[in-house]
């Protein structure tokens, strides 16, 4: 006789995910997810580090690290990343590394991955501590690259004691996990590193660079850590391999009044039940929010232009443009608005007027900046500029007076002295009685 309902790690609720466009509340049937992100059949992204184009650190300290010096320690808030930080090791003396010379380098290159090439020694990248509590399967995976400069015979230039190591720390980086989850030295092909079933307090993923020639280069991209968004070791006294089935039930809420106001809510009922019966039940929580700002084409900013006569000057109130030639109707509104909660944003702007110093022929003279702001009913908003600039470049036009006919009568006072600006020779051709 079987009793026992099966044993089973259910998967923990997430944080507020953001509410996703098209959202549908209405009922679904039994393994049907109410919504796509949060399919059970994909992982739960936990943490995603890529690399964005632009960002450097090499002995000349160009780009984004410029003024840093030549240490690189004193660069690492500078650095272009998205939820990491910075583990610069040179032999077993961290934290203190200093590229020595021009052939010393740690980069984000074109190809969006982070190269080292030409070090003193090892260089480590870490990600921030990963909290991984309650969480029974996690995984992570990385990619790594040879871009070193080809052999004739197209291999790889990488010498045999250059290449990568990959470890981690579940203890937030005190301790690290031996054997290494990968080691690689000499040429290798692209190559995805992969460790599954981690469990412990806070994932602290290294990778560690070595390089010794100028040509030997060693890329990383992609760092990547996930866990199950389903059930795991599933198991039972009897039954080898119990059926897993889930129902979603979603609610709404609302009106929304602030991007952390919960805006839907699917529980997620897992039952796990074995042949004879015996079944364990498991919620899962998903909350959604909108914390996200509107999307939209904003109309570009028009070339200067010659200042119109009659230009307003006089401030104006919102949505009111600064003078009729620059209304919306006719230099364009926002297009192709969109929010992933809201259905029509409000689209507002607010025009000002600045005037300028004109230093050299052609100079803007005087300008009208619009501020566009795209906000969606959850109070997130997208601002964006538009500039209409002014410029002087044409001579005053004026009707000037006639010279008299014939010749006039020699005054007795006529000065022979030469006179200044803006002062008459005689009285009598003051330009009050001449025009």
């Amino acid at each position: 006789m079987d009793t026992a309902p099966p044993a089973v790690d259910c998967p923990p609720s997430p944080d507020p995910i953001e509410y996703p466009a098209g959202f549908d509340a209405g009922p679904v049937g039994p393994n049907t997810t109410q919504s796509p992100v949060i399919d059970p059949t994909v992982p739960l992204v936990l943490y995603e580090q890529y690399f964005d184009d632009g960002a450097e650190h090499d002995a000349g300290m160009t780009g984004d690290a410029d003024g840093c010096m030549n240490n690189l320690a004193d660069c690492l808030n500078r650095l272009d990343r998205n939820d990491g930080t910075w583990t610069i090791t040179a032999g077993d003396d961290p934290p203190n590394f200093y590229l020595e010379n021009t052939g010393d380098y740690l980069e984000v290159i074109d190809a969006s991955q982070l190269e080292a090439a030409d070090l003193d020694d090892r260089l480590c990248f870490e990600t921030l501590p990963i909290d991984i509590r309650g969480m029974p399967s996690v995984s992570f995976s990385l990619k790594m690259f040879d871009n070193s400069t080809r052999m004739p015979d197209g291999s790889s230039g990488l010498e045999s004691d250059d290449g990568f190591d990959v470890s981690y720390s579940i203890d937030g980086g005190a301790t690290f996990e031996l054997p290494l989850v990968a080691s690689v030295r000499g040429g290798f092909d692209p190559t995805t590193v992969v460790k599954d079933g981690i469990a412990g307090d806070d994932l602290v993923i290294r990778v560690c660079f070595f390089s010794t020639g100028g040509g030997d280069k060693v890329a990383l991209d992609d760092v990547i850590v996930t866990r199950s968004n389903a059930p795991v070791n599933v198991t039972d006294n009897c039954d080898a391999s119990p059926e897993v089935s889930f129902q979603d039930v979603a609610e709404t809420f609302g009106p929304c009044q602030s991007s952390d106001q919960l805006l839907a809510r699917v529980t997620r009922t897992w039952i796990i039940a074995d042949d004879c019966g015996n079944a364990t039940e498991c919620a899962q929580v998903f909350n959604f929010v909108d914390s996200t700002p509107p999307t939209a084409d904003c109309p570009v900013s028009p070339e200067i232009q010659e200042c119109p006569p009659g230009f307003n000057t006089i401030p104006v109130g919102p949505n009111t443009p600064q003078d009729d030639r620059i209304d919306p109707i006719v230099t364009g509104f926002p297009a192709n608005v969109w929010d992933n909660y809201t259905a029509s944003p409000s689209v507002e702007y607010r025009d000002a007027i600045q005037f300028l110093q004109c230093q050299v022929f052609g100079d803007p003279v005087m300008q009208a900046t619009r501020t566009w702001t795209i906000t969606d009913d959850c109070g997130n908003a997208l601002e964006c500029i538009q500039v209409f600039r002014y410029t002087d470049t044409m001579a005053p036009t004026a009707e000037c007076p006639l010279s008299p006919e014939g010749f006039l009568e020699y005054p007795v006072s006529l000065s022979q002295t030469p006179v200044g600006p803006n002062t008459p020779q005689d009285d009598s051709i003051d330009p009050s009685i001449t025009g």
